[in-house]
């Protein structure tokens, strides 16, 4: 259903009916959670409604900019989508903020409520609460507390279920993303037809289905955890692990055995080190291990030129490679198939060798601005480039080297509250999204960023 009056609302209630009794959200004891926690599509729905139920008896209006203050927790996709079905705009905090940058952000986007998790967290809120007078309801989940209603009592003091809520069109802001520019906070504001097509996008370019699961790594105040994962998420009807603790990600994903994680170029890094530690065994082990990725190294630099693989050589790569994709399902789970990074680029001989080991890796492109510009495709990533534009993206580079993206149902509706600054963000026709970005486009349509505007 995506019609050009649909939302991801629209996506999410239609999930609930259709597979209703489906795992949706599970926290994960493996990934730092306190203990396991399972979430069915209609458990997820009924409880989002909750607390849409929840803020509109508490005085927020449509437009209304509600905070999320907490880590990666059921919590959040919970109160997300609450949130938007309370036809108010989600603001994600970072968890690990600082009180200064915490403050500077609920107060630039004036929050009228804050959804948090902890009584830590909680408590640097309240420290600060003088700093924002536009703030008027805090819910706390871990427990509660003075000047903050509990959420386990919150959510089940709501209003008549009869009681009709707001309908969010596809033009309304869902979303505001916070990045610094010049010393200022720049609130992105993302509609909700951004959110549905940058998901659709994400869905097309890597064959997502409902039989896919993942892990949520990144922090949900990331957008690429938020749209990529969340979104895409429930456009397919994916299951999701929170893995609370970046460290438990190996215990993670081999509990919960994903077959797709968005993580940070570091956690490639890191994976990259341990299949690496292997070579230095002294053993038959490492001897084969060596020829596998001898081996991959040639079939890899087939598959990203488009040439096909000859029989023999896959044939020798999967015999040699079979220690290595027997460690990389210790690392990742046994059904992991493809791991997509976005941030500054792998070094080469890292996504050379993890691509040669077996383990498809995927680089993207993007900026709050427009939530993903490129991507690398299965079976044709290389070290060198983001990949192709994304479906629907369409790129222009300047005689100086300018990365240029036509402005479409990707690209977001301006900076709140910052007229100047959405005006600068765009050529004078208005057409075309100043990346910031050093850029070029190959013969083969694929982009190289040769600088990124946030470094």
């Amino acid at each position: 259903m995506t019609s050009d009056d649909t939302t991801m609302l629209d996506v999410f209630r239609d999930g609930a009916v259709r597979h209703p009794d489906r795992i949706a959200l599970e926290e994960l004891a493996a990934g730092g959670a306190r203990r396991d926690a399972r979430l069915t599509w209609r458990e997820w729905h009924e409880l989002s409604t909750r607390v849409a139920r929840g803020l509109l008896r508490d005085g927020v209006r449509p437009g209304d900019a509600v905070a999320i203050f907490a880590g990666n927790r059921n919590l959040w996709p919970i109160g997300e989508l609450g949130i938007l079905m309370a036809g108010a705009v989600s603001v994600g905090i970072e968890a690990d903020s600082a009180t200064p940058l915490l403050v500077e952000q609920l107060a630039d986007c004036s929050a009228v409520a804050v959804i948090v998790d902890s009584t830590e967290r909680l408590a640097m809120l309240l420290a600060a609460r003088g700093e924002l007078p536009a703030l008027q309801l805090i819910v706390c989940e871990d427990g509660p507390s003075n000047g903050a209603r509990w959420w386990g009592e919150w959510l089940g003091d709501t209003m008549a279920a009869d009681t009709p809520l707001p309908d969010a069109m596809p033009d309304d802001i869902a979303l505001i993303a916070y990045r610094r520019g010049g010393g200022i906070p720049l609130g992105a504001r993302i509609p909700h037809r951004c959110l549905l097509a940058s998901a659709v996008a994400f869905r097309a370019t890597l064959g997502l289905t409902e039989r896919d699961s993942a892990l949520s790594v990144l922090p949900y105040a990331d957008m690429r955890e938020r749209v990529f994962g969340l979104y895409t998420r429930i456009l397919c009807g994916m299951p999701v692990g929170h893995v609370a603790a970046a460290h438990c990600l190996q215990a993670a994903a081999t509990t919960f055995e994903p077959t797709v994680v968005v993580v940070s170029p570091r956690c490639c890094e890191t994976l990259h080190e341990a299949l690496v530690a292997h070579e230095s065994a002294g053993s038959v082990i490492a001897a084969t291990w060596r020829s596998a990725i001898e081996l991959g190294g040639e079939r890899s630099a087939l598959r990203s030129r488009g040439a096909p693989v000859p029989d023999l050589l896959e044939a020798r790569w999967r015999v040699a490679s079979a220690p290595c994709r027997s460690a990389i399902a210790k690392l990742l789970g046994a059904n992991i198939r493809v791991v997509v990074t976005a941030g500054p680029p792998l070094a080469a001989e890292v996504a050379e060798y993890l691509a040669a080991a077996g383990l498809t890796v995927l680089a993207a492109h993007g900026q709050a601005e427009h939530l993903c510009i490129a991507m690398q495709r299965p079976g044709g990533a290389d070290a060198g480039t983001a990949g192709p534009p994304m479906p629907g993206t369409e790129v222009r580079i300047t005689a100086d080297g300018d990365l240029l993206v036509a402005r479409n149902a990707l690209t977001f509706a301006g900076y709140l509250g910052r007229p100047d600054a959405t005006r600068d963000a765009f050529t004078s026709d208005g057409r075309w999204l100043m990346t910031g970005d050093r850029a070029e486009l190959l013969d083969d349509g694929r982009l190289r960023i040769t600088r990124s505007g946030e470094q």
